[in-house]
């Protein structure tokens, strides 16, 4: 007999006459694929607490995908458990007298969806008919007494039933109870969850505290690191990225340099952004799609622009975020891997050319050294493990390691949890007045994901942190105030002159690129420059070529994302110790931003360092 109700967390259509929709109805998104209106954290129950569930039984977990090309697809999903005691569970906020860690996982399943299982769906996307691809797929599992069977089955073209492999991977949770003892429904599960279609429930969870020391510049090489060896950091951004380098072995304090001569007149980072023409081959990349000629070229010739790599790369713990995301196309003949090699070839050539012209070296000695390189990438809170092996093999596709295990040797992944806490330590960032017990919350607001990790104070001299909760991720930043500005302005000039694609798309320009870093609060009244002096309307607010907006609608823009990160610290704040908050990344630059986190965040310190991006 099942102890305990399993089933999926899922992404509702949204029902005008569901009163339990109707009680949720701010929660309500449109998908940017499908044109749907869904609702976030619903659960869909697959086998109800009490049933009774033979060993030769199986159990049908059903889920779907949709994406813009019908070509098989590669996922990582969830199963759940739910531990309370509502009976027609379906939303996950129901149950509001239970304990807040009730939602456990079972198994995550990697699973290949062929491309056979695909239909073709008819959207409406912004005003515009368009098309995507949706596959309806089943996970089985049977919960034998000794072993536990798990596949996929769909429906192909014709009709007919198919059924493919899958690799489960059996939660054995930071508590450390053995696969038998945890995957039946008969037994009591702990850990965090990881969903598809959902939303994350893990910051809840028990886990094993990782210490993490103090660090300066290295003095002495990473184990399995040469005497002297180059040390290249990738930071693979949302809408911006950036790289910088370290020679250690020979120096007491070796100095870090910061990539900074992409291009004349531009700051370290780069647009995360790439263009291909018709036949996939690669035009313009990086600081490259900022040139005028480019710009043009693509316009004239159809260029396929590619951006929101890292959201591309999601995991399944945010997956139940995409239908906020904004979306983008790959190109023809080219897959996503591929296209990341592309950007990381870039990135890894202008970080040698930068190298070579700072230091002096010979051409032996450089070459000696340049096939030994070790290389960090730095990822999102929210990235899984199956995110480790893709970035490993664009790596090996851009050329950076050999295809061999020096690959696994030469390439380390760092939590930008753990990466924002060293940078803020070296910095000795509300750092001074710190005592044992403390609280330490790191807030890395980017441009597409906020990460957000508490770390509890062990040690003052040097200072010495533990994890205090599980670090989470939030699509939540700066490119989806841009996106809800998009859909602010879609509403606002229905029925306009001027609520046409292209003005509306100058609007987003300018607001992206100097609006929204000005605002600063909500009495500020703010202007979006998109037209002409001859350009007016004011039965809604444009006057001269210019969008009047007021503070109040301004600060709506933003409000998800200050709740996101108010919400996220006071769960994390322990009563009667000393907490301090310092946000770090380019969106904490934001005026508005971070005076409304220190205004709401009351009794708390709040800083940023000047150079917080």
């Amino acid at each position: 007999m099942a102890k305990w109700t399993y089933g999926i967390p899922c992404v509702h259509d949204f029902d005008p006459k569901d009163p339990k929709h109707i009680q949720r109805k701010s929660l309500v998104q449109t998908n940017p694929l499908t044109g749907k209106q869904c609702i976030e954290g619903g659960f869909r129950v697959t086998l109800k607490k009490g049933t009774v569930v033979h060993e030769t039984e199986l159990t049908r977990f059903p889920f779907w995908h949709s994406q813009p090309t019908q070509t098989a697809a590669t996922l990582q999903i969830a199963l759940e458990c739910y531990r309370g005691d509502v009976s027609d569970l379906k939303f996950r906020d129901e149950d509001r007298e239970g304990p807040p860690d009730q939602f456990e996982e079972l198994c995550r399943v990697n699973a290949v969806i062929p491309e056979s299982s695909y239909e073709r769906r008819r959207s409406r996307v912004e005003g515009k008919a368009g098309k995507y691809y949706v596959s309806n797929f089943e996970v089985v599992v049977s919960f034998g007494a000794t072993e536990h069977k798990c596949y996929i089955e769909w429906k192909d073209e014709k009709g007919n039933i198919q059924r493919g492999p899958v690799t489960p991977i059996w939660n054995d949770g930071p508590m450390g109870a053995s696969r038998s003892s945890r995957c039946s429904p008969e037994s009591r599960l702990q850990g965090s969850s990881s969903i598809l279609n959902g939303k994350v429930t893990s910051d809840k969870a028990e886990i094993k505290p990782q210490q993490v020391r103090h660090i300066l510049p290295r003095t002495t090489s990473p184990a399995g690191v040469s005497k002297t060896n180059l040390i290249i950091s990738f930071d693979l951004g949302t809408t911006f990225s950036a790289a910088s380098w370290v020679l250690v072995g020979n120096s007491p304090d070796p100095p870090i340099y910061d990539v900074s001569e992409y291009r004349e007149n531009l700051p370290a980072k780069v647009p995360t952004v790439l263009y291909y023409d018709s036949i996939g081959k690669l035009r313009a990349v990086g600081s490259e799609t900022l040139d005028k000629r480019n710009i043009a070229d693509a316009l004239e010739q159809e260029w396929t622009r590619v951006e929101w790599l890292k959201l591309l790369l999601l995991s399944d713990s945010l997956a139940h975020q995409l239908c906020r995301a904004p979306t983008t196309e790959l190109p023809r003949n080219k897959n996503l891997v591929e296209v990341i090699a592309d950007f990381l070839q870039y990135m890894h050539n202008l970080s040698l050319k930068h190298f070579n012209e700072t230091m002096e070296f010979d051409r032996n000695s450089l070459q000696e050294m340049e096939d030994r390189i070790t290389y960090i990438f730095s990822h999102p809170n929210g990235w899984n493990i199956p995110q480790h092996p893709l970035m490993r093999e664009a790596a090996i596709r851009a050329g950076l390691v050999p295809d061999s295990e020096d690959a696994n040797d030469r390439i380390i992944f760092v939590s930008e949890a753990e990466a924002s806490l060293h940078w803020c330590i070296q910095r000795r960032l509300a750092i001074r007045d710190l005592e044992v017990g403390s609280t330490y919350i790191v807030v890395d607001a980017g441009g597409g994901v906020i990460n957000i990790s508490s770390f509890r104070t062990v040690g003052t001299g040097p200072p010495v942190f533990e994890e205090s909760s599980i670090p989470e991720c939030h699509l939540e930043g700066s490119a989806f105030v841009t996106k809800s500005f998009k859909y602010f302005v879609q509403d606002k000039l229905r029925g306009s002159s001027f609520g046409n694609p292209d003005a509306i798309e100058r609007m987003v320009k300018d607001f992206d690129s100097q609006v929204k870093h000005g605002f600063r609060d909500r009495q500020q009244e703010i202007v979006v420059n998109f037209g002409k002096s001859q350009d007016n309307d004011p039965k809604f607010g444009i006057n001269e070529g210019k969008l009047a907006v007021r503070g109040e609608e301004m600060a709506e823009l933003f409000e998800p994302t200050c709740s996101a990160i108010v919400n996220s610290v006071n769960a994390k704040v322990v009563h009667n110790t000393k907490t301090a908050v310092v946000l770090v990344g380019g969106f904490s630059g934001n005026r508005y931003l971070f005076k409304e986190i220190q205004s709401r965040l009351r009794g708390i310190l709040v800083t940023r360092p000047n150079d917080a991006a």
